[in-house]
């Protein structure tokens, strides 16, 4: 009966790295524009005076 406890694990595993990942993104998602964004965009601006 060892096999139903390690497909148990690994399905709790990628659940749980699912629920990581997805906060994580979510994170990035609400924390705004990264900076080098920002410093693209200012070169483009410059480039098109």
């Amino acid at each position: 009966m060892e096999s139903g406890n390690t497909v148990f694990y690994i399905v709790a595993t990628i659940i749980i790295i699912h629920f990581v990942v997805g906060f994580l993104f979510l994170a990035r998602k609400l924390s705004g524009p990264v900076v080098e964004e920002e410093e693209k965009q200012a070169e483009t601006r410059q480039a098109g005076d």
